[in-house]
């Protein structure tokens, strides 16, 4: 139901007696000053920008981003040796899945701007008597030209504006969170790439050695020293190590196509990563991690969200109260060419409609958002405990390998290698101290490259990006 109050005034018409010019001249002086005020304080309502003195007085913390870039640029397939610096910008500049968040904050750009749009002005013309029985054309005996606009009441544009900013917030944050999940999987990527070069070359070294060793045993079975069973078993072994090595290459090949994926490559020119793992050092305590975990933009954005969820609560409120529309209109009267000022204002009458299913909806919503906030603590928590016992038992493998089985292993190769050139040990005790040394140093990577795996995983959840300096020592 709308109530609407429109009031005209005009002058007198010649034909009309006294009676009719005394009622229309008193009219018109009583009407004139408040329609005019009407009119006027309509105006002014609207062109008054509420919403950035509201605006001022919400305030709250936008998160810092870099800069986020509109377009991706051509670039040429890096070559030669990378360096993790490298890769980490070229995911930045070209990853799709951080391209794709950069176009929603964009986006949010434009809601921001469209909501603080004024509502447009109304004009309207029409006809009175506009045609007859009989047909003869126009013959009316007035226009009506009119102009209307409508005055959000209640601050629902400062609101609206208040809820955009918020939308883009949000926006921001899930860029962020996007950002890290891009730079922590490339670092992980980087890391499976040492650890696969690391692996082959390992795998390299053990055929160098065992080719070795199939030359001094067949030089040996030549000169009688030895028997040809230990020939045979020098070639199995042999060929078992360059297994271990093709097997190694594959993975090298994978590492690097995984790598290069991150900056939406479907091929990888460049040769090798540039660095190496550097040495486990001892961890901080789950409470001092804990106490960072606000840091991680996957719960720091729910605290924007249900910060938007009470402005939208605000909004829906604000549109309860209707809105005031002011219209000024000039009657033309054709047959005398008499023409009258008219001047009105309406507003719904809230009785049936008081919005609130909306207002509902966002209490809701709001309610939806805290629980979704306490929710992600305790996934992110949980995945925290998680990753730091890997974490932990990765470092105690590591300190447990290069305290006592990498210097058991090399001391007992040694020692059995020296001893079968002199006759002590046969073969079969060479290739099995040999195989336990490869095996204790390809364990000692594996549990090196897992820590550090694990330490970047760390990072993510603390909200801390991996660096370079703290996971990849680079080689000089």
């Amino acid at each position: 139901m709308r109530f609407k109050l429109f009031c005209r005034c005009r002058r007198a018409l010649p034909s009309a007696g006294s009676e009719s010019a005394f009622y229309n001249s008193n009219v018109l002086l009583l009407t004139r000053p408040g329609l005019l005020f009407i009119v006027l304080f309509g105006f002014v309502l609207l062109f008054i920008n509420p919403a950035q003195s509201e605006l001022r007085a919400l305030e709250y913390a936008v998160p810092t981003s870099p800069e986020i870039p509109l377009e991706s640029r051509e670039f040429d397939e890096p070559r030669g040796t990378l360096s993790l610096a490298e890769a980490l910008s070229l995911a930045l500049l070209h990853n799709p899945a951080l391209a794709v968040a950069a176009r929603e904050v964009h986006a949010q750009d434009g809601a921001v701007q469209q909501v603080g749009l004024l509502p447009n002005p109304v004009f309207g013309v029409s006809a009175q008597n506009f045609a007859n029985s009989r047909l003869q054309g126009f013959d009316g005996d007035s226009l009506n030209w009119s102009l209307s606009q409508t005055i959000l009441l209640g601050g629902k544009r400062a609101k609206a504006i208040r809820v955009a900013e918020l939308g883009r917030e949000l926006a921001v944050w899930d860029y962020e969170s996007q950002q890290m999940n891009v730079l922590t999987e490339v670092v992980l990527s980087y890391i499976g790439l040492i650890k696969a070069q690391q692996g082959f070359e390992l795998a390299d070294g053990l055929v160098k050695l065992a080719d070795h060793m199939m030359e001094a045993v067949t030089a040996r079975v030549k000169v009688g020293e030895t028997s040809p069973v230990d020939e045979t078993c020098a070639r199995v072994s042999l060929a078992s190590v360059q297994i271990e090595k093709q097997r190694a290459k594959r993975a090298l090949g994978a590492a690097r196509k995984r790598l290069a994926a991150s900056w939406a490559s479907t091929s990888s020119e460049f040769e090798d990563a540039h660095g190496q793992l550097e040495p486990a050092k001892p961890i901080p305590s789950f409470t001092a991690l804990m106490d960072r975990i606000a840091q991680n933009p996957d719960l720091a954005r729910w605290t924007s969200e249900t910060i938007q969820r009470q402005a939208s609560i605000d909004l829906a409120s604000s549109r309860a109260i209707p809105n005031l529309t002011v219209s000024l209109g000039v009657q033309q009267y054709l047959k005398n060419g008499d023409n009258a000022v008219g001047a009105g204002i309406s507003i719904p009458i809230p009785l049936f409609n008081r919005n609130q299913g909306n207002i509902l909806q966002a209490n809701r919503r709001f309610d939806k958002a805290l629980d979704r906030r306490r929710e992600t603590q305790i996934l992110i928590t949980t995945a925290l405990n998680t990753i730091y016992q890997q974490l932990s038992a990765d470092y105690a493998e590591v300190s447990i390998l290069e305290t006592t089985v990498l210097p058991g292993a090399q001391s007992a190769f040694e020692a059995v290698e020296k001893g079968y050139r002199r006759g002590r040990f046969n073969l079969l005790n060479v290739l099995d101290t040999q195989r336990t040394l490869f095996n204790a140093k390809l364990q000692h990577l594996r549990a090196l490259a897992s820590y550090h795996q694990s330490k970047t995983k760390l990072q993510r959840l603390i909200g801390e990006p991996p660096e370079v300096v703290r996971n990849v020592k680079e080689s000089k």
